[in-house]
């Protein structure tokens, strides 16, 4: 079970915990998982000293809000400075513990090396999965300053992205619920990489998109809002209750263009009409979302990437089917390995020929592409995402 799923359901059996104490615990429960590889070397078998350590490196004892941390009393003490560099930090430790052998692989399982994209440098994914990224909001254009300085009046320091409009970054700890009544309205919660998609995706006002696996919306209402009034937005997903939230989820942002239906992807489209977009967001190994899900690095099967891409492809196979001429299929994964990225990406071009890549400018930097990017986690900050855009021939 993914931790934070499991914390919100200790938290609603436990109503007494407020929200200070629900901040601590999950703070110390993630941290713990992002520094499991090396705490529990540090302090084989005793959870106290490596929950203390962990929650060390993770920088929370420098956060004024939460109580001091109890003494180290397994294991050997932190170092008294924390380097900045997580290879430093590795030698700094293993100097003053004794532990000549502790690398910064070690924090993360033994094959995902070999697994990631070419375009991800692997030392700058790591260190990124060892830092909590901010949360992005997606404010439009034209309300954006606006709201950043009804954030400012509640002691938030938002930040705005330089090249992707709408996208606002704010740092914890804050309520949600706080904010929204500072500013009046539903927030639209979205991590900067999605809004990227968002923006590769270029939907145009009146146009027709299908989201084929939904999830919980975040694009959908992207796509609802690019395509306005005027356009449609179809989106489908295997899971009813997903399907629910998003209906509420679009009443509260007053989203009407927005259609729902239960389908599961692998199999032919509900429908017969024709898109002028289809997004796959299609389900993956989540590797890219590893700085904010810890945890799951360690529940990630060795082989389950492989498992992925079969069902991917899948699913890429029939969206392409409902794409008109000249219509646009976005593919997209929060993963940053090579088999789910561009090893899908030319499995699909060299079987569909009526498909060819179009290129775009990178979303974060400004760079072209040849029709795909890496999204990676650092450069966000955020969650990591590959993405690709298709073009289907005209005639």
């Amino acid at each position: 079970m993914p931790a934070d799923v499991a914390l919100n359901r200790i938290f609603k059996q436990h109503p007494q915990y407020g929200s200070r104490d629900r901040r601590l615990y999950s703070l110390a429960v993630f941290a713990w998982f992002r520094w499991l590889g090396w705490t529990r070397r540090l302090t084989p078998g005793h959870a106290s000293g490596q929950l203390a350590w962990a929650l060390w490196l993770d920088g929370a004892d420098e956060t004024s809000t939460l109580p001091p941390w109890p003494e180290v009393t397994e294991g050997p003490p932190p170092p008294a400075v924390k380097p900045a560099s997580l290879a430093e930090l590795a030698r700094v430790i293993a100097t003053t513990s004794a532990i000549p052998d502790l690398r910064v692989a070690d924090l993360f399982p033994d094959w995902l090396p070999l697994s990631l994209d070419p375009a991800i440098d692997a030392d700058a994914f790591m260190a990124a999965c060892q830092q909590r990224p901010p949360t992005w909001l997606h404010l439009p254009e034209p309300a954006r300053d606006a709201c950043c300085e009804a954030l400012r009046r509640v002691g938030l320091k938002p930040r705005t992205h330089a090249r992707i409009p709408g996208a606002v970054a704010i740092d914890p700890p804050f309520q949600l619920q706080v904010i929204e009544r500072a500013w009046g309205q539903p927030l639209h919660v979205q991590d900067i990489a999605s809004q990227a998609v968002g923006l590769v995706s270029q939907a145009t006002p009146g146009s027709c998109w299908w989201d084929v696996c939904c999830g919980a919306g975040g694009k959908t209402l992207l796509l609802a809002e690019a395509v306005g009034h005027a356009g449609r937005v179809m989106a489908t997903d295997c899971r009813d209750t997903i399907l629910e939230n998003l209906r509420e989820r679009a009443a509260r942002h007053r989203r009407s263009n927005i259609l729902t239906q239960l389908h599961d992807a692998t199999l032919p489209p509900p429908f017969h009409h024709l898109c002028d977009g289809v997004l796959v967001d299609a389900p993956c190994s989540g590797i890219g979302t590893w700085p904010r899900n810890p945890d799951a690095r360690w529940r990630t099967p060795n082989g389950y990437v492989e498992t992925c891409t079969r069902r991917q492809i899948d699913i890429l196979r029939q969206a392409a089917t409902r794409v008109k001429p000249g219509g646009v299929l976005v593919y997209a994964v929060c993963s940053v390995t090579r088999a789910e990225g561009p090893d899908i990406v030319a499995e699909f071009t060299r079987e569909t020929p009526a498909f060819h890549l179009e290129p775009f400018v990178h979303p974060y930097h400004g760079d072209p592409t040849p029709g795909y990017a890496a999204l990676a986690p650092a450069d966000g900050p955020g969650d990591g995402m590959f993405v690709a855009r298709f073009r289907r021939a005209s005639q």
